[in-house]
């Protein structure tokens, strides 16, 4: 055994997720310590942090009776729920984004399952931390729901948080086919699947356009055939000012994220930001560097940017109050805008590059079951309702703050309830088009991606800014920053 500090949580999870991070120290074996990284975090804090197993008490003797020595410990096995009183059952999931589901689903699965469930719930940036706490603590709970942008789910099942379902899909035969393929391909890591698809999603992909605020530019208004120049075109004739101030922007975008990274990369031709197998950057090429240039032009050179740095209000938020002509978002953003009045509205596409890529970025939101669950046969049950058809429906119909992203399924996607929902013309056929087009999503190989973030976020914020530009010497930092990461090991 050798003596380390394992400080809780990883700091690529804190930085990412808004967490704080408690130092202990405990004897941890040699293969930890030859784990690296954000999984191996978890993994020493678990070790490091778990609670001691029980001590065993002697029996208090009777008068004139010798004290009885303790019963040995058994550690607890998994369990059904005692008949007649519920079992305990932990669900993790952030509060906000899906809140008309829970009362959709969990009564009804508490009477016919014997169970009372836990919301553990906490912000979308502190989700993740939040759940590592726990790890360490060997406190975590039953069923988690985790992302795979920047590869925490694969840190998790890698890590053995999540455990593999293979065994329940095996003895059910259950039909992974209801889901789209490229949904269980990302949620499974070497040949065995570590959960079921909760969404599924292409990412940033949605041109979101202000047709009022374009007309009045005498713009012309996108559509899925769109060119990047003509969005350049129609940003500048819709940005507005009054005097020195901003009436309208003309363009805004996602800002410090993952997943807009690796899209960026795949603007303009056939790049992206990782080899084939998320070993190696490719930033030195040119063609994959073409999309961060658009983006910083876009703010800096043709001037009609809001910055997607901005808070109060933030681009969606001037997209919602009409300041804003033209936004790229995640297609399930539209739940936001679903019940504008005052202006006309739309969502096309991303344009293709010459390549033939739109940049799109297959993505699905994992849920799964944990090894501390003590009942994993009644959470596998609760992953199947959480990412059945009429679990999808309901995250599809949502409104307002939540997300419309709907369940990682065609049968969701392209059915009757959501086709015909009341959203401006083209917007649900050209989001369930998409979905049949996402591209395949490289990750780094040793599921980095918040440690990759951590590098890329201070350049790009200065791309956007104009502190930097998009030459040589940037793409030089960017180039040597990524490697260092990705030559770090796999947990």
């Amino acid at each position: 055994m050798t003596r380390v500090v394992a400080r809780l949580a990883h700091p690529a999870w804190c930085e990412r997720y808004g967490g704080k991070r408690t130092t202990v120290t405990r004897g941890i074996s040699r293969r930890a310590l030859l784990f690296g990284g954000a999984a191996s975090a978890v993994l020493l804090a678990a070790a490091a942090c778990a609670p001691p197993a029980p001590t065993a008490t002697t029996a208090p003797a009777k008068p004139g009776e010798a004290a009885k020595p303790a019963a040995p410990i058994v550690a607890p096995a998994a369990s059904e729920p005692v008949a007649g009183a519920p079992a305990p059952f932990r669900l993790h999931v952030r509060s906000g984004p899906e809140e008309d589901l829970w009362p959709a689903i969990n009564p009804k699965f508490e009477q016919e399952n014997n169970v009372k469930i836990e919301m553990i719930q906490v912000p979308h940036a502190e989700h993740v931390q939040k759940m590592q706490t726990m790890v360490a603590a060997g406190d975590l709970g039953d069923v988690i729901h985790n992302f795979t942008g920047d590869s925490i789910f694969h840190l998790f099942f890698a890590s053995g948080i999540a455990i593999p379902l293979d065994k329940f899909v095996a003895d059910e035969k259950f039909d992974l086919g209801v889901y789209y393929k490229f949904t269980i391909d990302l949620l499974s890591l070497d040949g065995k699947l570590g959960a079921l698809p909760f969404k599924g999603h292409p990412s940033r992909v949605g041109i979101f356009h202000n047709i009022d605020a374009l007309r009045a530019g005498n713009a012309k208004i996108p559509t899925n055939e769109s060119s990047y120049d003509d969005l350049v075109a129609a940003a500048t004739s819709s940005h507005k000012m009054a005097g020195t101030d901003v009436e309208t922007f003309g363009w805004s975008n996602p800002g410090r994220d993952m997943e807009f990274y690796i899209i960026m990369s795949r603007f303009m031709g056939k790049g992206d930001l990782f080899s084939a197998d998320g070993k190696k950057s490719r930033l030195n090429e040119e063609k994959v560097q073409a999309g961060w240039k658009w983006i910083h032009d876009m703010h800096n050179v043709h001037k009609v940017g809001m910055s997607p740095l901005a808070t109060n209000p933030d681009p969606s938020a001037a997209f919602l109050n009409g300041k804003l002509a033209i936004f790229r978002a995640n297609v399930g953003t539209k739940a936001a805008y679903q019940k504008i009045e005052k202006f006309k509205w739309g969502m096309s596409v991303a344009p293709k590059g010459p390549g033939g890529q739109r940049g799109s970025l297959a993505q699905a939101d994992a849920v799964g079951v944990t090894k501390f669950s003590k009942i994993p046969d009644i959470a596998w049950k609760y992953v199947k309702v959480m990412t059945s058809k009429e679990s999808g429906i309901t995250l599809g119909k949502q409104t307002g703050n939540k997300s419309a992203t709907p369940g990682g399924r065609a049968d969701v996607y392209e059915s009757p309830e959501l086709v015909g929902l009341e959203y401006p013309e083209g917007v649900q056929k050209n989001t369930a088009t998409v979905m049949k087009e996402a591209e395949p999503t490289i990750l780094p190989f040793n599921f980095r991606g918040p440690e990759v973030q951590r590098v890329i976020d201070p350049l790009y914020e200065a791309l956007v800014l104009g502190r930097e530009q998009p030459n040589k010497a940037f793409f030089d930092k960017i180039h040597t920053g990524v490697p260092e990461v990705l030559d770090k090991s796999r947990p």
